[in-house]
């Protein structure tokens, strides 16, 4: 049963639904197995795999057919077996398109995907299916976003990451789970300047990237409260210094 809820009461073993927008939380009990209650549509960022092109740094392409997993938080394709498989080498990705969306890979913290703008420095966007409950301690070196709460001692499942001694993000995803755990939707957002390079979305590094115009742009920052987690706040600055060529 799709373990689906809409409740505004925060604790474990409570449904609730987060943040200021209703994101959907999903209630996993002890026993049950995470990527069996969380709907392949939510899991998934396409209902089905897509064709595209992967790119790699030494300028070879292949043709693949793509799909986004957000919970495990790989781009994954399926080969000519039929079985769906992880991209592996992602050091030696360049880029991912998927039709005209296109996704970068970042060394050690998964993909991100670029939101078309005509701006010098654009937006990208990263997806997750993050913990953000647990009945039981949680150990985790992931760069995922994720809330405080009680048992939480870590950010969301990265690839690599280990929770209680024997559970790997994808072995805990895919075997019972030891306690209660809820997860939902959470998004990080990143800046890409002209030459790809791909930098966190926080002020400091608009302000170098920027760097003749600090004071411009702090003020129209805290003149208009902007919040450096919120995508249309992100876009309106950057389209406010796209007045300017990045340094």
């Amino acid at each position: 049963m799709q373990k689906l809820l809409w409740c505004f009461v925060a604790g474990i073993g409570m449904h609730f639904s987060g943040r200021a927008q209703e994101t959907p939380v999903y209630s996993i009990n002890a026993g049950e197995v995470v990527s069996t209650i969380i709907p392949s549509k939510e899991q998934y960022l396409y209902n089905g795999f897509q064709q595209g092109t992967v790119f790699f740094r030494n300028g070879r392409s292949l043709p693949a057919r793509l799909n986004y997993n957000r919970l495990y938080g790989e781009m994954q394709f399926i080969n000519s077996k039929g079985d769906t498989l992880a991209l592996v080498e992602e050091n030696s990705l360049k880029k991912i398109a998927i039709g005209e969306q296109v996704f970068y890979y970042m060394n050690k913290n998964g993909f991100v995907e670029l939101i078309p703008a005509d701006v010098p420095v654009k937006l990208a966007r990263k997806q997750n299916l993050e913990i953000i409950r647990s009945a039981f301690k949680l150990v985790s070196n992931s760069g995922g976003v994720a809330a405080g709460g009680p048992g939480i001692s870590m950010n969301g499942p990265g690839k690599g990451s280990n929770f209680t001694p024997g559970y790997s993000y994808r072995n805990l995803y895919s075997q019972k789970a030891p306690g209660e755990l809820q997860l939902a939707r959470q998004s990080s957002y990143y800046f890409v300047d002209q030459n790809e390079r791909i930098y966190r979305a926080q002020k400091a590094t608009l302000l170098k990237l920027f760097g003749r115009h600090k004071k411009a742009i702090e003020h129209y920052v805290d003149t208009n409260q902007l919040d450096f987690t919120r995508e249309e706040d992100l876009k309106k600055l950057l389209v406010f210094c796209a007045q300017w060529t990045e340094k």
